[in-house]
């Protein structure tokens, strides 16, 4: 142990020599320096670049915001909707109301009519239509509408509730108007007036001008097959006058029937009269007369029963319209139709005529059962009158049970069979 000590001394006593330069080892190590003003003012700048670049930014998104905000204000322009003479859920009292229907394609937007105190308080727009396809009225193949609502002077859009958009450029649509009679500031004569886009103009989607109605898709059917069927009845019925006999009414509605379904233009599978027609009966009804004849083919299951209200006044015969002496509102023919199956034992599509009459509202029920058929059949659980209807069809014995009753508005209106 002392021996070990000894050296450690020993050690300790000899004298340390450096043999490497310092200064070399100084200059190679890296001392934090300061920087100088220049830098200061460059990184100064840099960070003010910054600052005002997002600034900037978040201004131009406030604008972009400000002015998304004030577009939409522009485009959400609505107007209640008048009140209308007619109920456009009636689709029999809609057709009723106008004179013309149709198919066009909307080709152009050549002007818009602001508001100059005349007419309705809206803009409208006038469009130019074209290759017009009329189902009811007659006119030239172009012609121009007159669409309530567009951009107002200040460049907002101004539509009525439940509109919306504008008709679309190179679109077809159905459309039901009646022409305007006068020249006025905003509106010339001949003009076709849509004055309630919710009800009187549909879009036809992909809609096919060099095909027949029959084949257009599903879609474009289901949106005018009620309204060219309803608008080709009114084209037939509009054409009768008064006669002498029930038999002689339906002996013209036979004829007329039979020279428009020889038109080629007719689509028959859209139309709602169709030939043969046979005379049934007439039923006499808590004062009411109604007329019954069948439309279509038994043999084929095409065939239809018309029930029309009709009017008896001087001997004369006609069929019945409602507000006749009102020039305001619309003058519906009153009538029920039922799809007639022979071979079903209860063969109906239950069906209601609906009219008023000095206030008062009343609702006649209608059905049909095949003469094999023991049921019963009621009209808000009243027991429905009955009455056996016999004739021939190519030949062929037929006969029907014809029920009906007498409700009120009020009531519930449904068909119960026991």
């Amino acid at each position: 142990m002392k021996k070990i000590k000894s050296k450690f001394y020993e050690y300790l006593s000899q004298e340390v020599v450096f043999t490497k330069d310092f200064s070399k080892i100084s200059n190679s190590i890296d001392y934090a320096v300061k920087p100088n003003d220049s830098i200061l003012e460059k990184l100064k700048r840099l960070l003010l670049i910054r600052r005002v670049g997002l600034v900037s930014i978040i201004l131009l998104m406030l604008v972009i915001s400000v002015s998304l905000f004030i577009d939409l204000e522009k485009d959400t322009i609505y107007l209640n909707q008048p009140d209308l003479v007619y109920n456009p859920l009636d689709i029999n009292e809609t057709i009723s109301e106008f004179s013309y229907v149709f198919i066009a394609k909307v080709e152009k937007k050549p002007s818009v009519m602001q508001f100059d105190g005349t007419g309705t308080n809206i803009p409208y727009s006038i469009y130019e239509v074209s290759q017009i396809l009329y189902f009811k009225g007659d006119g030239a193949s172009s012609g121009e509408i007159v669409f309530y609502g567009g951009e107002n002077s200040s460049g907002s859009l101004v539509l009525y509730e439940g509109v919306s958009e504008l008709p679309e450029l190179g679109v077809y649509y159905l459309i039901l108007a009646n022409k305007a009679k006068d020249n006025s500031s905003r509106v010339e004569a001949g003009q076709f007036i849509v004055s309630s886009g919710q009800y009187q103009i549909f879009e036809l989607p992909d809609y096919d001008p060099t095909i027949d109605l029959e084949h257009q898709n599903n879609t474009i059917i289901e949106i005018i097959k009620p309204y060219v069927e309803i608008s080709q009845m009114y084209s037939v019925l509009d054409q009768l006058g008064e006669y002498s006999t029930v038999n002689d009414l339906v002996a013209d509605i036979a004829e007329i029937t039979r020279q428009y379904t020889l038109n080629e233009n007719i689509p028959l599978s859209l139309s709602l009269i169709v030939d043969p027609i046979a005379f049934l009966t007439t039923i006499v009804f808590s004062e009411n007369i109604f007329l019954v004849f069948l439309s279509g083919s038994i043999e084929d299951d095409s065939a239809k029963v018309f029930i029309f209200k009709i009017d008896e006044i001087n001997g004369n015969i006609s069929l019945y319209r409602e507000n006749e002496s009102d020039s305001i509102y619309p003058k519906p023919y009153v009538f029920s139709v039922i799809a007639y199956k022979y071979s079903e034992e209860i063969s109906y599509d239950s069906r209601e005529i609906t009219y008023i009459n000095q206030a008062s509202f009343y609702s006649f029920g209608f059905a049909i059962m095949n003469t094999s058929s023991e049921k019963q059949v009621y009209y808000n659980d009243t027991i429905c009158d009955q009455q056996t209807i016999s004739f021939n069809q190519d030949g062929n014995e037929y006969q029907m049970v014809f029920c009906y009753a007498l409700a009120s508005q009020s009531e519930s209106r449904i068909f119960t069979f026991e």
